[in-house]
């Protein structure tokens, strides 16, 4: 992390009326009891008595679970603001006392020097929550908050922080319809099975909370002059907050990312992505080992490139009200999927398509596995002390109990023996949204284990590729998590299911930002012309192999993802903290999705530089707030920025140019 980034505290004296000059920099007027705190600079607390920075508060919150969504429901029931403060300093660490001179509750904010951190703690209150308001200007605009699928700035709106399904119509026209069918299921503009409580804005600041017992969490950024951050404590919990800070003068979230990932991912979870996968497409089948060859045979003869097979139902497969699903018994069916241990290593050897699965940390009570771990008492329990059984849409479940270091170390060996060793080369990990916060467990209270279950889920999924060294060949995919720098523990994301339709709220757009029956609806293999431009634009993608290589790399240095946002790469460019459905591929690739439907051109905003179209050559200066350009299927627009593209990566661009490209 460069200089810039990091705070230390010098004291250069205390006055009645003044300030503590320093990177940390308390700005205060004894008298009217107003205080300012600043960082670099940049403004983090203004307290006034008219608007406090702490409450405390007394609220009733319940959470009501079906089939993975969760209903919270919040009620504040009092709310006591802390007017009165003082302020002293120990060992490069300055405390600030938020008192109430008549009751004696304390809130006590320490803000350390060393790694620009803040921690609250209650020193004194019965209350079980309070709200900490960061300073905001109106016109500020706010990024983050984990994977956030309707907004890309979060300004005017709340959100919880609350690993749960995505939901399905999240605020559409159908919604309503899918929450008579199952309450809750249609979610909302903020439901995300990642949510995480970072955020950064357009005035050079970032904030990531880094409390190790991550409970229920509301970021909301509804007014105009602060930043609520709204936080449950349990009864006798102290330190109930912990937040870490970085500036820029610039804006950049770039740094800060780099300064985060240094911090938060440790050296042994950096896994890389295996070569293979870029390689061609992944392709999703089921309905067993005779039609899986039928497709990967099609599709190769087709010209598609298949870098691997994607069998969800391998495990076997049982039929509910909602369509065909996976039977939840993580082992090989060999009656489903015949002669799978053979074909897996033929399938490979002949034409280099290798075969991924599936599992999840859920059993089925019908598998013989469930039986196992029940009777190990490897499962979460009831008040009762029985197997937690929950209904997942025409089954009931229980879940591993991954925070019992045997049941963990079973499963792991579960996954070694019943998938590794039958020769798959990688499985979605999924789920990890349903863990209830009344179950049993000997180590965590209920809600700080729903919130922490998905990271323990990655983490044995991390550990299987670190104990047999395939963290290098091994495929994981996962969808659920929750901290900010996660992706140390998650490199591989997918954004679970949206609906198939052109929707922004949960549709194809939603999966810019942010179908359970595949008989229903086309699939790639469905018709010859489909497979040919499928296979033309997988080509596309096995030509940007190098490019792509490069990134992950970079990635795995840096924390940068593969897809950016343009405020990433352009934050002094004001349109950029704008733009939703663009994104850069990397530092040369400006990509617009085609998000409506039957268009054959689309608007876009370019940013600086100059830019070069990749399927025609076409030249423009930036930045052009709004540029229309031709966009039939298949070429959606891609721009080279010929800025900071090396001479290697635009001969490949060059080359598929010629290949695939079109003359104006």
């Amino acid at each position: 992390m460069g200089d810039s980034l990091l705070a230390a505290l010098w004291i250069f004296g205390f006055v009645t009326q003044g300030t503590w000059s320093a990177e940390f920099s308390f700005i205060y007027e004894e008298v009217s009891g107003d205080l300012d705190v600043f960082l670099d600079g940049v403004q983090l607390l203004s307290h006034t008595v008219s608007s406090p920075a702490i409450s405390l508060v007394d609220h009733a919150v319940s959470f009501e679970e079906n089939i993975g969504n969760w209903l919270v429901s919040d009620e504040i029931r009092d709310r006591k603001p802390l007017l009165q403060w003082d302020i002293e300093e120990n060992g490069g660490v300055t405390a600030l006392n938020f008192f109430n001179v008549i009751t004696t509750d304390t809130v006590r904010l320490l803000f350390a020097s060393e790694n620009s951190s803040l921690s609250v703690e209650v020193i004194v209150s019965e209350y079980n929550a309070l709200t900490l308001h960061l300073f905001a200007t109106a016109e500020e605009k706010v990024f983050g908050g984990g994977e956030q699928f309707s907004y890309l700035n979060l300004r005017g709106r709340a959100f919880p922080i609350w690993v749960r399904e995505g939901g399905i119509g999240r605020g559409s026209s159908i919604s309503s319809i899918v929450n008579e069918t199952e309450a809750g299921a249609a979610g909302d503009y903020h439901t995300t099975y990642f949510p995480s409580a970072f955020y950064a804005t357009t005035r050079g600041l970032t904030v990531r909370e880094t409390t190790s017992d991550h409970d229920y969490l509301v970021l909301d950024f509804s007014d105009p002059t602060y930043h609520e951050i709204y936080v449950f404590r349990e009864q006798n919990t102290s330190n109930v907050l912990s937040l870490s800070f970085t500036t820029s003068p610039e804006g950049s979230i770039k740094e800060a990312l780099k300064g985060f990932w240094a911090e938060s991912a440790s050296q042994k979870w950096r896994q890389g992505i295996p070569e293979w996968v870029s390689d061609g497409l992944i392709i999703s089948v089921q309905r067993g080992t005779e039609e899986m060859l039928r497709i990967a045979n099609l599709c190769v003869d087709n010209g598609i490139p298949v870098a691997a097979m994607w069998i969800q139902d391998w495990s076997g497969r049982v039929v509910t009200s909602l369509g065909s699903r996976v039977f939840w018994n993580w082992r090989w069916n060999s009656t489903w999927y015949s002669e799978l241990d053979t074909v897996i290593p033929q399938l490979q050897e002949e034409l280099g398509i290798r075969v991924t699965a599936y599992i999840n940390p859920y059993l089925n009570t019908l598998g013989d596995v469930y039986s196992e771990a029940e009777s190990l008492e490897f499962l979460l329990k009831d008040s009762s002390g029985n197997p937690y059984l929950q209904d997942h849409g025409g089954f009931t479940a229980g879940t591993v109990d991954l925070l019992n270091p045997q049941a963990k170390e079973w499963y792991k060996d579960l996954i070694k023996v019943e998938m590794m060793e039958l020769g798959l080369s990688g499985w979605m990990a999924d789920f990890g949204e349903y863990t209830p916060i009344d179950a049993s467990t000997a180590v965590a209270e209920g809600r700080r284990y729903h919130q922490l279950f998905p990271s323990l889920w990655a983490e044995a999924n991390g550990e299987v590729l670190l104990e047999t060294g395939t963290e290098n060949d091994i495929l994981i995919w996962m969808r659920s998590g929750l901290q900010a720098g996660g992706a140390a523990l998650q490199p591989t994301l997918w954004t679970g299911d949206q609906n198939v339709d052109f929707t922004p709220e949960d549709g194809f757009p939603s999966a810019i930002t942010g179908g359970n029956q595949p008989t229903a609806n086309v699939q790639i293999y469905d018709d010859p012309e489909l497979m040919s431009e499928v296979a033309r634009l997988v080509n596309v993608f096995v030509l940007l192999k190098g490019y792509t290589r490069r990134l992950i790399n970079e990635y795995l240095e840096t924390g940068f993802p593969l897809l950016r946002p343009l405020l990433l790469e352009f934050p002094e460019w004001p349109t950029a903290w704008d733009v939703a459905h663009q994104y850069m591929y990397g530092e040369s690739l400006l990509v617009t999705p085609i998000t409506t439907r039957g268009v054959v051109s689309v608007e876009l905003s370019l940013p600086p530089g100059n830019w070069e179209a990749l399927w025609t050559g076409e030249r423009f200066e930036g930045p052009i707030d709004s540029l229309v350009m031709y966009a039939p299927i298949g070429y959606l627009p891609v721009m080279i920025l010929m800025d900071t593209v090396s001479p290697e990566d635009y001969d490949v661009f060059l080359n598929i140019r010629e290949l695939y490209g079109y003359v104006v």
